[in-house]
This record gives C-alpha cells, sequence and structure tokens, in this order.
C-alpha cells in the first residue's frame, strides 16, 4: 500500500514517504488530535493476508512499546484503519545511518561498530540527531526477544 501526501490513514495526515523494505512502509505523518508529527509504520497490503508476518509485525510494535530508552524511538499505538495495520512512532528528525557514512566508508574501529550493530539488530533504522546522538528504530526482524545497545554516533 503507498500512500501519498495528503492521503488519510484513519486520523492521520500523511506528509511524505521516508522509506520502505521488506516489513513496511514508512511515514511521516501528522496526528491532528494531539497537534504532532509521528511516523507510521504500516505493513504492506500483501503482506497483511500473511498471518505469521501480520504476527511479526504485532511483535515488532510490542518489542518497540516496552522499551523506554532516550536512544530509541517512542511506539505510541498500534492500529488498524481501513483494514490497514499500522503502529505510530515518535517522529525524530534526522539523517539516516546511511547518509552518514562517508561514500569512502567509516575507518575501522566505526565500521566495526556500525556492522556489529546492524548485525545484532539485522535491519534496524538508524536516525542522527542534528546533536549528534542516534536513535534505533524500525526494528523489523529483530523479534520479541532483541534487546537493543544504544550507541551514539557522532555525526558528520
Amino acid at each position: 500500500m503507498s500512500l501519498a501526501p495528503g492521503n488519510r490513514l484513519g486520523p492521520y495526515e500523511i506528509l511524505a514517504q521516508l522509506g520502505e523494505g521488506g516489513m513496511g512502509e514508512v511515514y511521516k505523518a501528522r496526528d491532528p488530535r494531539l497537534g504532532r508529527d509521528v511516523a507510521i509504520k504500516v505493513l504492506p497490503s500483501a503482506a497483511a493476508a500473511d498471518l505469521e508476518r501480520r504476527a511479526r509485525f504485532e511483535r515488532e510494535a510490542k518489542a518497540g512499546a516496552a522499551l523506554n530508552h532516550p536512544n530509541v524511538v517512542t511506539v505510541h499505538a498500534v492500529e488498524e484503519a481501513e483494514g490497514v495495520p499500522s503502529f505510530t512512532m515518535e517522529y525524530v528528525e534526522g539523517r539516516t545511518l546511511a547518509q552518514m557514512i562517508p561514500s569512502r566508508g567509516l575507518p575501522l574501529d566505526d565500521g566495526h561498530r556500525a556492522a556489529s550493530v546492524q548485525g545484532r539488530h539485522q535491519h534496524v533504522g538508524h536516525l542522527s540527531h542534528p546533536q549528534g546522538h542516534a536513535w534505533l528504530g524500525d526494528r523489523s526482524t529483530s523479534g520479541p526477544a532483541a534487546r537493543p545497545r544504544h550507541d551514539s554516533v557522532e555525526g558528520g
């Protein structure tokens, strides 16, 4: 399911698509009830019919909601609107880890740290706050037993 800016999903107004992957599409949206921007992850319609993928999606939301750390995005709600499963998260402005890594790569020490985080969390999305802190979000395949590591990455 692709949502265009200006579309609505339940009460949320879609502002922009932020990314997509095997476990979902993520959008920046406006929550008019609370007057704030949020990130919404939706399960693609092809995956929504697959009970196992739907269960993984719900476990991801619950695992994220169970965490409380300044470097992990907050999961606000798990919802379904118009037959589309979704969960809303804290929206954090910033650059992705892919945008922060220079085209020539990272020095060995930094690269090893980034690879070890990526390896443990598989498809973890990394966001960098303008002040240089990193947030972990979009734990699409890490499952309910994942124990995220919280690293601070200095942006460049």
